[in-house]
């Protein structure tokens, strides 16, 4: 083991080469599954909000850095019920 600086090995933040491609599957077989119709995204949120509303959640940083030079903008998200938006059956 080399003493001081690093000399070898993955670069600090790099993602694993198994982790990627998994990511590339997951990510080419989610793109196939929106083209088919009663399979996608969007009808599976409608009919289970609480789910998809969990899910898009996790999405979101849980960390955000304050950095003066490059301030975050504040973002305002408000959920206006359709109604005539109807369940899908």
């Amino acid at each position: 083991m080399a003493k001081g600086k690093k000399t070898g090995g993955r670069v600090k933040g790099s993602v694993n080469i198994f982790t990627k491609s998994v990511r590339e599957v997951i990510n080419d077989a989610f793109r196939e599954m929106q083209l088919k119709p009663g399979v996608n995204m969007l009808e599976w949120g409608q009919s289970n909000p609480t789910e998809f509303y969990r899910l898009a959640s996790k999405l979101i940083p849980m960390q955000v850095s304050n950095d003066p030079e490059n301030p975050m903008p504040s973002v305002i998200i408000q959920i206006i019920p359709d109604p005539e938006c109807k369940p899908i059956e």
